[in-house]
C-alpha cells in the first residue's frame, strides 16, 4: 500500500512541469524585437551596443527593417550601434538588397568622413549586391 502510494506521489511530481506546456496564448521568443527593444529603450549605452551586435546574423520582417533603419538614418544615433546594424543588414543577403543598398549608400553620403561607417557600408553593400 505505502508503494502504491509513493508510486502515485512521483507520478503526480513528474506531471507536474507538464502542466500548462500547451497554453496557446504565450508568446514566442523573438530575439530581434527583444533586442530592438533594448537598443531603443535601455539606458545603459553598452547594453545598447551589446543588443546591436546580437543582430548580426539575424533575420528581420520588412517593420523591423523600418525600424533598424531609420535608427541607422538618425544622425544622433550613437555611431557603433549604426555600423552593428549596418553590418547585420549585410547578412541578410541578396534577395533583401536592393532598396536596402540605396538607404546605406545614402547614409555614407552623408557622412564621408567617418571611416569605420563607410568601410561597415561598402561590406554590407558588397554581400547584398552578391548575385546568387
Amino acid at each position: 500500500m505505502a508503494t502504491r502510494l509513493i508510486r502515485l506521489g512521483l507520478l503526480a511530481l513528474c506531471s507536474l512541469p507538464l502542466a500548462g506546456c500547451g497554453d496557446s496564448s504565450a508568446e514566442v521568443f523573438d530575439p530581434v524585437q527583444h533586442d530592438m527593444e533594448i537598443i531603443l529603450s535601455d539606458a545603459d549605452l553598452e547594453t545598447r551596443r551589446r543588443a546591436s551586435r546580437n543582430l548580426i546574423g539575424q533575420s528581420f520582417t520588412d517593420e523591423q527593417l523600418a525600424k533598424l533603419l531609420a535608427i541607422v538614418k538618425d544622425d544622433n544615433a550613437d555611431r557603433v550601434i549604426r555600423i552593428r546594424i549596418i553590418e547585420a543588414f549585410g547578412t541578410l543577403g541578396p534577395e533583401r538588397g536592393n532598396d536596402l543598398i540605396t538607404d546605406l549608400l545614402e547614409v555614407a553620403k552623408r557622412h564621408p568622413s567617418d571611416s569605420g561607417l563607410q568601410q561597415a557600408v561598402t561590406k554590407a553593400t558588397d554581400r547584398l549586391s552578391w548575385k546568387k
